[in-house]
């Protein structure tokens, strides 16, 4: 059974990351124009470096923002239910669903609990 879930957050996320993207690009590029074709001194000068330092951190924010959106929308795309998958030695199969975990994962996609060891 697919989870959804994945495939709208995912969704969701690569437009929240377009959107802010573009903003973003929006005021950097003229920023970095000014910046570049006309002579700033002082206060300007400041102020025009620390909003491109803004700028491109958000820009950075979007990309991975993006990445972890595409990540999410993969994960719907490529999630298997095959029974005949054994989990390795760090891994748990969900009872639930069949997916694979990794041990550090308590709590599967699909709201299963991991299964205790006995």
């Amino acid at each position: 059974m697919k989870n959804k879930k994945h495939l709208v957050k995912g969704i969701v996320i690569n437009i929240q990351a377009i959107v802010i993207l573009g903003f973003a690009l929006n005021s950097f590029i003229p920023t970095l124009i000014n910046f570049v074709s006309y002579k700033l001194y002082g206060t300007e000068k400041n102020v025009a470096i620390i909003t491109l330092i803004l700028w491109g951190i958000a820009i950075f924010a979007s990309l991975v923002e993006m990445h972890v959106g595409n990540a999410l929308i993969n994960n719907y795309f490529s999630e298997s239910t095959n029974n005949n998958v054994t989990p390795s030695v760090h891994e748990w199969k969900c009872p639930k669903c069949g997916k694979i975990h990794s041990n550090y994962i308590a709590i599967c996609d699909c709201g299963e609990h991991k299964p205790n060891k006995q």
